[in-house]
């Protein structure tokens, strides 16, 4: 479960982070990438799956120990679908920034398979706006 934590107290912690994860939390690349997890995933709570993923690139949430757990509790879905939103969470948002985040947390952070790379991608691959080659 993670602290409470005042805005102030945010932006401090912000401050303090490495580059590579202040631009982590700020760009628009993340806020796709939890957009089209939750999309997948059929999360209608964009918002707290974006706070859950800010406190990890923050350096509040471990993304080991506590990830599921968070996400279990605050969007109230099963163990099986906390763990997926995970995976996809680390393959496309923390392993990028894995380096900063390992020395942050002082962890290793797995890597996706790379089966699980394939079988991941192909689910954001799709794109509702285009019509089929023929």
């Amino acid at each position: 479960m993670t602290e409470e934590y005042t805005q102030e107290e945010y932006w401090a912690l912000f401050d303090n982070l490495p580059e590579e994860l202040k631009e982590a939390v700020v760009s628009p690349q993340t806020a796709k990438a939890i957009s089209n997890i939750c999309d997948k995933n059929n999360i209608d709570n964009v918002r707290i799956v974006a706070e859950i993923i800010g406190e990890v690139l923050l350096g509040v949430l471990s993304p080991e120990d506590n990830l599921v757990i968070e996400l279990e509790k605050r969007l109230d879905i099963t163990t099986k679908k906390a763990k997926q939103i995970k995976k996809e969470a680390i393959m496309f948002i923390l392993h990028p920034v894995k380096k900063s985040l390992e020395a942050l947390y002082e962890i290793k952070i797995e890597s996706p398979s790379l089966e699980a790379k394939n079988k991941i991608k192909k689910g954001f691959s799709r794109d509702e706006y285009r019509e089929p080659i023929e």
